[in-house]
């Protein structure tokens, strides 16, 4: 059995993480095959039988962007079509799986060829308009079975998945995240306020620097998976205060998470709404509770128990949120935290995936 997997911008963020922790956990037997555009980001050339790339960078002009992206996805539909052709040659039998609504030349060449196609879906609405129609269509027309990471998702996409089986099953935990003993040696009010993400806009990273502007008397940490340059020139161009230090794709964030005394996401619904929420169960596997935006997949995994639901913008809420928890209480969230991302293990994520796959 071959399983081909494609995906279109191997980088560090969510969904190529995703995938990767399937691949490394496979449940089943075969050689397992990915279409992708570098070994740059999570999906490892050594978790594969075979590792093919097809060009691609992401522009920052979205001409340059989207003539990019068709060209990709031709040597993406040439590739996959012609590996599968000679893999069908040889009577062998293969699946493909689609991560992500992007790289659709290979579901349309697996479906050309006629092999099952699942579709592994992490996003909702994609820009422009008529792009999002074309890839809906694509998945539509291709897809024998839809994976969908959240029960939000899978609800923003009925309308044209109407029909196809389809499953939501949860993101797991990073299983190359060390859990260290949670660390309750630290001094309750030397625990500082963390976010994990991008430098964004929609992000709400903007949000978490005025927070930190505004209580000097609270320690800030941010994670920022950015390139060095626009750190850089984030740094140098605002007045960065003293209580927030900068992290940039470090390789100890376990040990960044575990001293956290909230971690935040500040992602602004009205122009990203998160369809899961990965810094959070990572955060509550370390014991940290959190605050998340009351809309999308935050919803389906955060409860009173383990943290709290928020209006991103609204810093009177947050401030009042951080500044009156007491040290028991926090204990309690953090108890609760760490018993509920149990339930984002990897086994529970496999055991679930292996019936579909």
């Amino acid at each position: 059995m071959n399983y081909i997997f494609v995906h279109l911008l191997n980088d560090n963020s969510g969904s190529p993480r995703v995938l990767s922790d399937l691949v490394k956990n496979f449940p089943k037997k075969g050689r397992k095959v990915i279409f992708t555009n570098s070994c740059s980001g999570f999906l490892s050339s050594s978790d594969f039988d075979k590792f093919f790339c097809c060009f691609y960078y992401l522009s920052k002009y979205s001409i340059l962007k989207l003539l990019l992206f068709v060209l990709n996805q031709v040597l993406v539909f040439t590739s996959v079509f012609g590996y599968i052709a000679y893999l069908k040659f040889k009577k062998e039998k293969v699946t493909v799986i689609i991560n992500t609504l992007l790289p659709f030349g290979g579901a349309l060449a697996a479906k050309l060829l006629g092999v099952k196609v699942i579709y592994y879906i992490h996003e909702t609405y994609i820009k422009p308009d008529l792009l999002n129609t074309f890839l809906t269509f694509c998945s539509r027309i291709t897809a024998s079975r839809i994976v969908f990471v959240s029960k939000y998702v899978s609800s923003f996409h009925r309308k044209w998945s109407h029909g196809i089986p389809n499953d939501v099953i949860y993101n797991p935990l990073r299983s190359d995240l060390i859990k260290p003993e949670r660390n309750s040696s630290i001094d309750f009010n030397a625990r500082y306020i963390l976010f994990v993400g991008t430098l964004k806009y929609a992000k709400g990273f903007d949000i978490f620097f005025k927070l930190a502007k505004a209580f000097p008397e609270k320690s800030f940490v941010a994670v920022i998976n950015t390139s060095k340059r626009e750190l850089d020139s984030f740094a140098k161009n605002e007045e960065v205060p003293d209580n927030l230090t900068f992290y940039r794709r470090p390789s100890n964030i376990s040990e960044i998470y575990k001293n956290a005394l909230f971690t935040l996401n500040l992602s602004r619904p009205q122009i990203c709404i998160e369809t899961f929420g990965l810094t959070l169960i990572e955060s509550m596997s370390f014991g940290v509770p959190v605050i998340a935006p009351k809309y999308g997949g935050p919803l389906e995994i955060v409860n009173s128990k383990v943290g709290f639901l928020v209006e991103p913008e609204d810093t009177e809420q947050i401030e009042k949120i951080v500044f009156d928890v007491t040290e028991l209480e926090w204990h309690r969230l953090s108890n609760d935290a760490l018993i509920h991302s149990r339930n984002f293990s990897t086994t529970n994520y496999i055991r679930a995936m292996v019936k579909i796959l």
